[in-house]
Formats: structure tokens, C-alpha cells, sequence
């Protein structure tokens, strides 16, 4: 996200939010524990590219929009690709997990309006690296659902993506109270 912001808004890159991100990255690497590439690896890269840019261009929406609408062009959107995919997959329709689909697209609707919110009044450099957390949401429901032990590199990853966060909302609360000094 953090060069996309750079190219698309000319955001100002600190050397301190690129080594929280980078740092993040890599925290999230130790928890997935990628071994491989395949099919799936790949999507999972085309979703989290197609998320940062929808994010980034949020703010390119116009500003009268209020979420409601935001999330509905964006939904809108995404229809037709979702039909299609339905439609080349050639199974026959499936009702029975409707209500879990349904939970899941509400959270993720929830999730949307939170991120049309910030990344209209913030800079993606200022919490690109927050976005690594969802992660730590994503090892919770396997702990709870899926009954996963979690191990010492999820213990190491997690570390990777929150103490860098910590350590640049504190570095830059710094560089903000010195620059109200001067």
C-alpha cells in the first residue's frame, strides 16, 4: 500500500512507517509460514493488491458520499466478477452456507465503512501497518473455531507486526510535540 500511496497521492514516506511496515510484512510471513506458491498463495496476493487499491482510492470517491453509498458502489462493482466466477465454478446452487456467508459479509461491511472512514481522513502511510493486525484477528478464530495451538512463531510474528506499531505511534507523537515546540 505505503508505494501505491506514494505514486497515486504523492504521500511523504517516513523512514520510520516504511520500517514498520516492512517489519510487519515480514511479521505476517513468520505467521503464515508460506512453503509454498500455488494457486491459492496467488489469489491470496491478488486480494490483498485488489484491497490496498480499493482503500487507496476511496479517496477518490467523491466526499458527499456518505458510507452507505461508498460501500454499495464498491459492492456494486463487484457483482459481476462474482457472477462470473459462479457461473465458469458450473456447480449447482448450494443455500446451505448462506448463513455463514452472511456473517462473514457483515463483518467484512463493517470492516469497509471502518476503512472508507480512515482512509479518507488519514494518510495509508499512517496505518498501512495497522492492517497487518487482521491477522491476529484471523489466529483468534482459529484458536476458538478451529481449536490451532498457537507456537513460538506466532508468537514472533505477532511481535513483528504490533511492537513496530507501537513504536511508530510513538515516534511520531514525538516528532508532533516537537514540531508544536518550534
Amino acid at each position: 500500500m505505503l508505494p501505491l500511496a506514494m505514486i497515486l497521492f504523492q504521500e511523504k514516506l517516513t523512514s520510520h512507517s516504511i520500517a514498520a511496515a516492512v517489519l510487519g510484512f515480514i511479521g505476517v510471513l513468520i505467521v503464515v509460514k508460506p512453503t509454498q506458491i500455488n494457486w491459492a498463495a496467488i489469489a491470496a496476493l491478488v486480494v490483498a493488491l485488489t484491497m490496498a487499491v480499493n482503500n487507496l482510492l476511496v479517496r477518490k470517491l467523491p466526499q458527499h458520499h456518505n458510507v452507505f453509498q461508498t460501500l454499495m458502489l464498491t459492492n456494486l462493482v463487484g457483482i459481476p466478477a462474482a457472477f462470473g466466477l459462479a457461473l465458469w465454478e458450473g456447480k449447482p446452487w448450494d443455500w446451505s452456507p448462506m448463513l455463514t456467508a452472511t456473517g462473514s459479509n457483515t463483518f467484512i461491511l463493517i470492516y469497509a465503512g471502518i476503512c472508507v472512514l480512515v482512509y479518507r481522513a488519514i494518510e495509508a502511510s499512517k496505518i498501512s501497518s495497522a492492517e497487518y493486525t487482521g491477522l491476529l484477528g484471523a489466529v483468534v478464530v482459529g484458536v476458538l473455531w478451529f481449536d490451532e495451538i498457537p507456537d513460538l512463531s506466532l508468537a514472533i510474528g505477532s511481535s513483528l507486526i504490533i511492537i513496530p506499531l507501537i513504536w511508530l505511534a510513538k515516534v511520531e507523537a514525538k516528532i508532533k510535540q516537537t514540531s508544536k515546540i518550534i
